[in-house]
């Protein structure tokens, strides 16, 4: 029973793209957010799952709105009047969750499960009142003129709740976000301007189709109960799977055209940030990259020091760029062909013969090769001043993480 029930989680976490059924199923789970009638925030400290709206997102809104000073109190007040309610549903969800695996844990009794499925149930029914009523209340102070932009703070909203949902590469990538974090001049950013409207038309449209599908499989999939069927799951993956594509395609044909309109400098960045996003496993900041960068700028560096410096990060940045490109193409390539019963048949494990393996491998080397060259170059005390290895976690390629400045074509922070 308690193989199925991870089973289930995971096929859950896989189909919903981390969603109610995953948090539930495994304490300190992360549990998708979504926007009327999504499982609600990601999870806080306490194990509670997090409000759907921030006040950073609220802020954001209120931008977009021009509110002026008093109806922004007002709007941040009922943003922590909703935040609490949302918060104590979320306790009171948890702790019932607990007691039910409390009580399987003392009965082997596999039909508390049944009520596992009606506290997500309830919980998501109150969720999706809350983050409506929240809503309601922010559009019912608006002024005439500042309803017309209403539909655009739904768009935003629904990207903000409900791009995290994806678990392709470059299917959670928000567009209009990446633009506004970087620091590209105002003439380049006037240019994109109009096919970034014409984006978020589409990608809202395409998160719509994507949600509603993935919403249905969660539900599929919590009244399936302890019968599994395989071939209906699968069929749910291949749905979503689907769906997912479609939002990821939509991102990329439009960061091409961002990529044609932008100057050459900006397109380099854009293309990279873009790519690093999309595979933030991939192309994240490295050991041996931090070290090298580090290295650059110590003032007691020799001339020769110096020059086999430039050397070592040129062929670092070379090499790393081929690998990284692979495995990106690996990571691609593992999600087109992904297959529950194959997972099911490994018993969860990550599949011993996926190509990846061999590629992180390689990265590993070439980072521990490229660290040791560059130590026996330097000085003890210069090797004092290189910054600490932190781990690198090479772990499942639909692992959730955050990237850093990628190196030799991924990320921001290159040489």
């Amino acid at each position: 029973m308690r193989g199925f029930v991870r089973a289930l989680a995971v096929a859950l976490g896989v189909v919903l793209a981390g969603g109610a059924g995953h948090a539930l199923a495994q304490p300190g789970g992360r549990g998708g957010a979504g926007m009327g009638g999504g499982m609600g925030g990601m999870m806080g400290r306490g194990g509670d799952m997090l409000p759907a709206y921030t006040g950073r997102q609220v802020n954001q809104y209120a931008t977009l709105l021009n509110l002026d000073k008093e109806q922004k109190d007002v709007v941040m007040a009922l943003l922590e009047g909703y935040s609490q309610q949302a918060t104590l549903a979320s306790r009171e969800m948890r702790q019932q969750t607990e007691r039910i695996r409390e009580e399987f844990r003392d009965t082997q009794d596999p039909s508390v499960w049944g009520r596992m499925r009606d506290v997500a149930t309830k919980f998501r029914d109150t969720r999706r009142q809350l983050d409506s009523g929240f809503m309601g209340d922010f559009q019912a102070i608006l002024t005439e003129e500042q309803a017309k932009k209403w539909p655009s703070v739904e768009r935003a909203a629904r990207r903000d709740q409900t791009m995290r949902w994806g678990r392709l590469s470059g299917e959670r990538v928000d567009l209009i976000a990446m633009i506004e974090r970087e620091n590209f001049d105002a003439a380049s950013k006037q240019q994109v301007a109009g096919v970034l409207a014409d984006y978020e038309q589409d990608l809202d449209r395409e998160l719509q189709r994507r949600n509603d599908v993935y919403e249905k499989a969660m539900q599929t999939m919590m009244n399936m109960g302890r019968g599994m069927d395989m071939q209906a799951m699968q069929d749910a993956v291949e749905e979503g799977r689907r769906a997912g594509v479609r939002v990821r395609d939509l991102n990329r044909r439009y960061a091409r055209q961002i990529s044609d309109i932008l100057p050459e400098g900006e397109r380099e960045r854009f293309n990279a940030q873009f790519q690093q996003e999309s595979f933030p496993d991939v192309y994240r900041e490295t050991a041996a990259f931090r070290a090298l960068s580090a290295s650059k700028n110590f003032a007691d560096l020799t001339t020769s020091q110096k020059e086999e410096i430039e050397r070592m990060t040129s062929l670092y940045q070379r090499e790393n760029a081929s690998l990284s490109a692979k495995l990106a193409a690996a990571v691609e390539e593992a999600e087109n062909r992904f297959n529950l019963a194959e997972m099911f048949a490994r018993g969860g494990r990550p599949d011993a013969n996926n190509p990846q393996n061999d590629l992180r491998r390689q990265r590993r080397e070439l980072d521990r090769r490229t660290t040791d060259a560059l130590r026996g170059l330097l000085t003890e005390e210069q090797r004092q001043r290189l910054p600490s290895a932190r781990d690198e976690d090479e772990g499942q390629p639909w692992r959730e993480r955050g990237g850093g400045g990628g190196v030799g074509g991924g990320g921001r922070n290159r040489t």
